[in-house]
């Protein structure tokens, strides 16, 4: 069996994030950790089925991925992604978490292999930069 992802670590004042920039509102970790590196241990965890550390992780990853726009927890991820699919494994993730039981992350991992754009202020999505060739 493996080991449980590591807790994320406490950001610190004087940390920067991956842009290069402290902010006071990152998820735990993502200010230390950087989106990419926070990406990994959220599936890690999804690999090793830890509903509680891929929360976490996932949590962390949205944080230094979108620092203006970060939701505070997965329902309301699951709302600024506004996939069908993607909510209804968020919800499970959630279930597990508070709820217990069998959790089965591959099915959460292949839906996140990369976050969306980062939503607007407005919670809307910024529109799609066109192909450059057809």
């Amino acid at each position: 069996a493996a080991a449980p992802a590591a807790e994320p670590p406490a950001p610190r004042a004087d940390a920067a994030t991956s842009t290069g920039a402290a902010t006071g509102t990152a998820s735990p970790g993502a200010v230390r950790l950087g989106a990419s590196k926070a990406r990994a241990k959220f599936h890690d965890a999804c690999r090793s089925q830890d509903p509680a550390a891929a929360r976490r992780w996932l949590l962390a990853w949205v944080g230094a991925a979108w620092p203006g726009a970060a939701p505070t927890g997965l329902g309301a991820l699951a709302k600024q992604i506004d996939d069908a699919a993607v909510g209804a494994a968020l919800a499970e993730l959630e279930r597990a978490c508070y709820a217990g039981g069998a959790w089965s992350g591959e099915g959460l991992a292949a839906l996140l292999k990369d976050l969306p754009k980062a939503p607007t202020r407005d919670g809307s999505r910024p529109p799609p930069i066109a192909p450059l060739y057809r």
